[in-house]
């Protein structure tokens, strides 16, 4: 078997297996490069040797073309999904017997400086808030600067405010059900998806603030639509009805902080946020590390002061900074 049937077969196991497809879409490109570098020997006969220059080139020469059309060697935290993928797709061919030796094991992990994302500031949540509600100021020639209700200034309020009081990913975020809120307990459950390795179920409290954001963003919907917003239904949708997903999730918050005048807004600046002021709550390590639904305990520690507090019940993290409404 060539490596790149082998390849093939592995993304059949991954399809069936519930990886996400962000997580197969990536070792595809990764496992690809390998392919490509290698010039698709046999399984069999890739040596520890073939992958040493394989990685050399990979840190040295390989530079690809960016959306700018300019070119730049790959970011650390690339080289690390190169060498994830490279250790699941080499786990899997031992382990379904399509290798009695892997010739990946001597591949340390690369090593690089993570660059941390800046948390929003509670001003700066505040004013994304507001402008959720309002297009841009318009200058014309003919008439007197202006702005205009945002037509989807519910659905965006709602969204805001969720990922503020909840810290989840956006991926989750575009995934969240009407059944995943229960309004009586003012409570949100992200659902474990994929793996489970990343996205795991947890409850998450919600407060007044974005369960009254949330509850008027589906009565507008239900009102614009026509009917009733199901269960199963996805909570947030384009105007178009089609649900969003996480880059348009992530377009709209861009889109929002242009308006604001706050640059680089993205999903997870709001994870930062959360976070940062659930340490300044105490929140131990392990409960902070249970509410953002991670593996890994590098934000957590980052933010938390390690104290032995009881996890209890806090308040919303919107509902301390917004304005009552």
């Amino acid at each position: 078997m060539d490596l790149q049937r082998a390849i093939e077969t592995f993304q059949l196991y991954m399809s069936a297996n519930g990886y996400s497809r962000t997580t197969q879409e990536l070792y595809n490109w990764a496992l690809g490069l390998l392919c490509e570098y290698l010039e698709n020997p046999q399984l069999k006969a890739i040596k520890a040797a073939d992958l040493d220059h394989f990685w050399s080139w990979l840190r040295n020469d390989y530079q690809p073309k960016r959306t700018n059309g300019k070119t730049h060697p790959l970011a650390g935290r690339s080289l690390e999904n190169v060498w994830t993928a490279e250790r699941s797709f080499f786990k899997w061919c031992e382990e379904s017997g399509r290798l009695r030796k892997r010739p990946d094991l001597h591949i340390r992990r690369p090593e690089y400086a993570e660059r941390i994302a800046e948390p929003l500031t509670e001003d700066e949540v505040n004013r994304l808030i507001e402008a959720a509600q309002r297009t841009r100021i318009a200058n014309t020639k003919k008439r007197t600067p202006f702005t205009m209700p945002r037509s989807t200034a519910k659905r965006d309020t709602a969204l805001i405010m969720l990922l503020a009081d909840t810290g989840m990913r956006a991926s989750e975020c575009a995934r969240l059900t009407r059944a995943d809120i229960d309004f009586d307990q003012s409570t949100v459950t992200i659902q474990a998806w994929g793996t489970g390795r990343k996205t795991k179920q947890r409850t998450l409290d919600i407060g007044r603030n974005t369960r009254l954001a949330l509850w008027e963003y589906l009565i507008w919907r239900e009102d614009r639509e026509g009917q009733a917003v199901e269960p199963d239904d996805f909570v947030f949708r384009s105007l178009c009805g089609n649900p969003m997903n996480k880059d348009s999730i992530r377009q709209v918050l861009a889109d929002i902080g242009e308006s604001a005048g706050i640059p680089n807004v993205h999903p997870h600046r709001f994870r930062h946020f959360y976070a940062s002021q659930m340490a300044a709550d105490d929140m131990t390590e392990f409960n902070l590390m249970e509410n953002l639904g991670q593996t890994s305990n590098k934000m957590a520690r980052r933010y938390v002061h390690l104290s032995r507090t009881r996890h209890k019940k806090r308040a919303s993290v919107v509902d301390r900074i917004v304005k009552k409404r």
